[in-house]
This record gives structure tokens, C-alpha cells and sequence, in this order.
């Protein structure tokens, strides 16, 4: 199972009646100052039905992803922060998969069985972590970095293909301690879904070529399903 061991779980999407047109959304975040971060904590936390210390799980229409992206945005300084929102892929089993987890699986989004994949689909990743020592963090982070975009504190995001991504999985299974450590992949339709609404955006390459694409701008950027931002 491409060298990846039997700590793996999984978190399967739906409970069995989900409400209408709600879809999971990722929010993440790297705020330096403490009393801004406590102020997005708590403003998210509403919403939260699982995740990390700055990576929050949600459930959401996109109408209520949107006002909560804005109201999330009073809280940080765009000149200091980091602040991205990811909308997650619903077309394979899961719109989370925990390589450790330290937490319990998120309510909304189940549990499930399954095996872990033998193999991932070729497409784009959210990688995002919660190491508990300095000298384990550091050696993830310069493996996530080889494969990864770096997208802010503990967030990366992969594009490529899903043997590559197996293999850095794998290879971070033998880094982590799975008792007290957290990593998560998250499954992206396309780059696209990702915001990057404070902070810089980062120039995210095509899958397998080299050269940049299009940045996601801060100032205006149109989805599918009516979501628009113009702050």
C-alpha cells in the first residue's frame, strides 16, 4: 500500500441526511499576534466540526462560507496575517484523510471501514500538520517542502500525481509520532478552490510543469456557485 502503515484512518464525508448544498470548507491561518488569533478562534469555532490548532474544519453553504470569510477578515491584519479558505472535494470518499490524529473524527463528517486507498487520484492536496517537537517539525517540514507548495505555517498544498503523493505520505508515517502528532490531506477539485484571502499568494505551478499559474488575487476572485469576493 505504497509503504504507508496500518495507523492510517479515514474520515468519510456525508452523514446519512447532510442539509442541502452545505459543503466542507477549510479555513486556515497564521496570525502572530495572540489576541488577533484568539479572536479568529473564537469566531470560527462556531462553525467547527473538526480539524487542527490553526486549521478548522467546516461544514457550510457557500453563502455562509462567504459571510464568514468576511466577518473573519475584521479580526486580522493583511499587512501581518495569513488567512486562506479552501473548499474541499466531495467526488471520492472523503473530503479528509488523517495520517495521525490526536483528535476525534469530525461528527459531520463520519467515519467509515474502508481501507486506505492503494492509490491517490492524480490532482491537487492540502497538507497540513500538528508536530509537537522541534526536531520531528523541522524533518517534515523539509519533506514537505521537496514535493509541496508552501502556503503558509504548517499548510502545503501537492500537485501531481497520486504516486508521489503516496510515497511523501508514507515517508512522513515514519517521521511522526502517531500518538501526540496530527497530519491531514485534504483533496481539492483544482487550485482554484483555494482563497488566499490575507496574506500573499503564492505562485502555484500547473500539475507537472514547472512554470507558475495564474495567482489567486486578495482583492477580487469569482468561483462557481455564486461565491464573490471583493474586499
Amino acid at each position: 500500500m505504497s509503504g504507508l502503515d496500518d495507523g492510517w484512518d479515514m474520515a468519510c464525508q456525508l452523514p446519512k441526511a447532510p442539509r442541502r448544498r452545505q459543503q466542507p470548507y477549510l479555513f486556515a491561518y497564521d496570525i502572530g499576534n495572540p489576541r488577533r488569533a484568539r479572536r479568529v478562534l473564537q469566531c470560527l469555532r462556531r462553525w467547527r466540526v473538526g480539524g487542527q490548532l490553526s486549521v478548522h474544519e467546516t461544514l457550510l453553504t457557500p453563502a455562509l462560507a462567504e459571510s464568514l470569510a468576511t466577518e473573519v477578515l475584521d479580526y486580522v491584519d493583511c499587512e501581518s496575517d495569513r488567512l486562506l479558505l479552501g473548499r474541499l472535494d466531495l467526488r471520492g470518499c472523503a473530503p479528509m484523510f488523517a495520517l495521525t490524529q490526536t483528535r476525534p473524527l469530525p461528527p459531520l463528517l463520519g467515519t467509515a471501514d474502508a481501507e486506505w486507498p492503494v492509490r491517490f487520484h492524480p490532482g491537487a492536496y492540502l497538507l497540513a500538520y500538528d508536530i509537537r517537537d522541534n526536531r520531528r517539525l523541522k524533518r517534515v517540514q523539509k519533506a514537505s517542502a521537496r514535493m509541496c507548495a508552501f502556503l503558509q505555517r504548517s499548510v502545503y498544498l501537492y500537485q501531481g500525481g497520486g504516486k508521489p503523493l503516496a510515497e511523501l505520505l508514507g515517508e512522513l508515517a515514519g517521521l511522526v509520532e502517531h500518538a501526540v502528532d496530527d497530519v491531514r490531506v485534504y483533496p481539492l477539485n483544482a487550485p482554484e478552490d483555494l482563497w488566499f484571502l490575507c496574506g500573499p499568494a503564492p505562485p502555484l505551478a500547473e500539475p507537472g510543469r514547472g512554470a507558475p499559474c495564474r495567482l489567486h488575487s486578495t482583492e477580487t476572485f469569482t468561483q462557481p456557485h455564486g461565491i464573490q469576493w471583493a474586499r
